[in-house]
């Protein structure tokens, strides 16, 4: 396992403004800050200490500078996807039932089997575990 930087999102399943009606659910477990928060069947998962995706409000909580990762677990049914869809550009799509949120400085992810990965944007192998974790400091973003 290679240690990779992020700096925006890591989402680890389809990301959430691709997740269609037929998109798998696998059993997946969730640990943050070491704690399990999840323990079942989800199609995603969101790692993030900035906001957007794409032009899309996904993590509106999400700050850059504040430390944390804004971690969200989708297990929302094929037949709510769309609906939820239409809610990205705004944020509204939370809260919602079937997303489950937290707040943390290191999520550990584990799926029964590979998914596809997207570390800021970039499409990377699918994998099964994948721990990500805030460093302070680790870079300096001018804008």
């Amino acid at each position: 396992a290679a240690d990779l930087l992020a700096c925006n999102m890591v989402i680890i399943g389809a990301p959430p403004d691709r997740l269609r009606f037929g998109g798998r659910s696998v059993r997946t477990r969730v640990f943050v800050d070491g704690r399990s928060v999840y323990d079942g069947r989800a199609a995603t998962v969101v790692a993030a200490t900035g906001e957007f995706l794409r032009g899309l409000d996904l993590s509106p909580r999400g700050h850059p500078g504040d430390g944390r990762l804004e971690v969200q677990i989708y297990a929302v049914p094929g037949s709510d996807r769309r609906m939820f869809r239409s809610r990205l550009r705004t944020g509204s799509h939370l809260p919602h039932p079937r997303i489950l949120q937290r707040t943390g400085r290191e999520v550990r992810i584990e799926t029964a089997r590979p998914r596809p990965l997207e570390v800021d944007g970039a499409r990377l192998p699918a994998r099964r575990t994948l721990t990500v974790a805030v460093v302070p400091g680790a870079f300096r973003l001018l804008v």
